[in-house]
This record gives structure tokens, C-alpha cells and sequence, in this order.
């Protein structure tokens, strides 16, 4: 969206929003104002999305979720949960941790395009 500064047009082209994922989310949700993001980064804890963040990402339903993880367990836990929704169209584990077990994996997921039948 293009904003006249000082008579220059200065376009935003990313906004990015800070904080507690369940809340920030949630006030994106409510906001009318606030455009739908095309691209989602999520960094959860090992312990993955929290429930309510998996729910909103469906409602808010991004084009893009890029996901990065630490934990392939929560991981593969979260993908199910947006599977109905996402296709995974790429995985990359980092071995970031040399000669230990932690591995780091970057997964981009887009919405699928939904057809419509009458």
C-alpha cells in the first residue's frame, strides 16, 4: 500500500509483527484493518504451535507458512494438523549442532487452491 511521505510514494512492502505468537495472531484475526499476510515465519519451541496459533493459522489461512523447527516430532504433529489445508513443498533439515542428535528443519508449506464444485 503505497503512503505519501514528503512527496515521495514509499511502499510497505513487508510488515512484520512481534510478540507472544498467540496474541499477536489473534489481534490479526480481529483487525479489519490489517491485510491478510501472504507469508507466515513461524519459530516455535520445541514443544511446537500451541493449539489455538495451529487454529488461527487455518482461519487466517496464509498463501505461504514457512516453518522452522527443532523438535521432527512437534513437527510432524503441526504439518498433520495443517495438512487438510497446506501441501509441503519443500523440507530442508540444517545440522546445525555438529556430532549431537539436534537437527533444525525449514519446511515451506502454500495453500492449496480450492476448487469449487456446484
Amino acid at each position: 500500500m503505497p503512503t505519501l511521505i514528503g512527496g515521495s510514494t514509499v511502499w510497505t512492502i513487508a510488515n512484520f509483527l512481534v510478540g507472544d505468537v498467540k496474541e499477536r495472531i489473534q489481534e490479526t484475526l480481529r483487525a479489519a484493518s490489517q491485510p491478510v499476510p501472504d507469508v507466515v515465519i513461524t519459530d516455535p519451541p520445541r514443544a511446537g504451535l500451541h493449539p489455538q496459533v495451529v487454529k488461527a493459522l487455518q482461519e487466517l489461512s496464509p498463501r505461504r507458512i514457512i516453518y522452522v523447527s527443532c523438535n521432527p516430532a512437534t513437527l510432524a504433529r503441526d504439518l498433520a494438523l495443517l495438512q487438510d489445508q497446506y501441501d509441503i513443498l519443500t523440507v530442508q533439515p540444517f545440522d546445525l549442532f555438529p556430532h549431537t542428535a539436534h537437527t533444525e528443519c525449514v519446511v515451506r508449506l502454500e495453500r492449496r487452491h480450492r476448487v469449487l464444485t456446484v
